[in-house]
């Protein structure tokens, strides 16, 4: 099944190893000695380039195709939006899909376990999060459900605002015109669901805006939970 490329060009192109570890799929150069991150399901995230552009590039199994797609699609739909993290194209080779994306410096998660806690009294962090929280209102008016937030999907640009991006939509959810809620579905992480997604109930846009209050309070608190140690979180969240 060919893949689409660039925002619509389909690529056929094999593999090509070049020096240094630099492997080329289609338009994409990927550095496999590069790792910028690991996900789930053998998802591994690699520095690389596209043209003469620095790119995040995310390898995912050729099987967990249907989600690529999905969160391929719900990017184009969503990232003109400065805070929803940029997609440039999509490669493949036998085994792996490859998406090349926005290069950002690090997870929040990751900026605050370097740094601590981000303080609420600088106009700066305010404005961080608050451009988050409208990156998330800007999905809802989409209709699109992200289902996923936490802080390992919150990413830093590379930008001098360092801007916060929303990232990671493969659990994302698009409503039909016709819904306002939806079956929980898909397992999304342990610890930052709101209580309808560990009950099993339906869903609506409401979990993310749980979810967004959890990260906005690991953010503030230096990375505490507002529901306590992982064991118990859950078990919180529903009491």
């Amino acid at each position: 099944t060919p893949v689409m490329g660039s925002r619509g060009q389909e690529d056929h192109m094999g593999p090509r190893v070049v020096n240094r570890g630099d492997v080329i799929i289609g338009k994409v150069v990927v550095s496999t000695h590069d790792v910028l991150g690991h996900g789930s399901h053998g998802t591994v995230v690699f520095g690389g380039r596209l043209g003469g552009r620095r790119v995040a590039v995310k390898r995912v199994l050729a099987e967990f195709v249907h989600v690529a797609d999905q969160e391929v699609s719900l990017l184009i739909t969503s990232d003109a939006h400065p805070t929803i993290l940029r997609y440039y194209a999509m490669e493949r080779d036998g085994s792996f899909l490859y998406l090349a994306l926005e290069l950002c410096v690090c997870s929040l998660a990751a900026r605050v376990e370097a740094k601590g806690r981000l303080d609420p009294c600088q106009e700066a962090v305010r404005e961080r999060l608050l451009q988050l929280v409208g990156g998330l209102a800007y999905l809802h008016r989409m209709r699109i459900i992200h289902r996923d937030l936490k802080p390992q999907n919150v990413l830093v640009s590379a930008d001098p605002d360092g801007r916060l991006k929303i990232s990671d939509m493969g659990l994302s959810r698009k409503l039909d015109v016709d819904e306002s809620s939806f079956e929980t579905g898909s397992q999304t992480t342990a610890g930052w669901r709101a209580p309808e997604q560990v009950s099993g109930g339906r869903c609506t846009s409401a979990v993310d805006v749980f979810a967004m209050g959890c990260v906005i309070y690991y953010t503030l608190s230096g990375g505490q939970h507002a529901f306590g140690a992982r064991a118990v979180r859950e078990a919180n969240v529903l009491a």
